[in-house]
């Protein structure tokens, strides 16, 4: 079953930015620029809180594609 990339328009992004990892395949990593965020972000997935990080990525997907 295929899967699903999501589209991000990056100029929403306040808290967080986007690296190019890989162009040939055009994955892109979201980091805070504010690295000391990091550990709160990571902390937050068992959370039932969206950690601000999460919910600005959230706001900036405008698009899903298939792969």
């Amino acid at each position: 079953m295929p899967g699903k990339n999501q589209v991000i328009d990056t100029s929403k992004f306040d808290k967080l930015c986007a690296i190019c990892d890989n162009s040939k395949t055009g994955h892109v990593s979201i980091k805070p620029k504010d690295m000391s965020q990091m550990q709160s972000w990571i902390d937050s997935r068992s959370s039932d809180t969206t950690h601000q990080l999460t919910q600005e990525l959230m706001d900036a997907v405008v698009d899903q594609v298939k792969k």
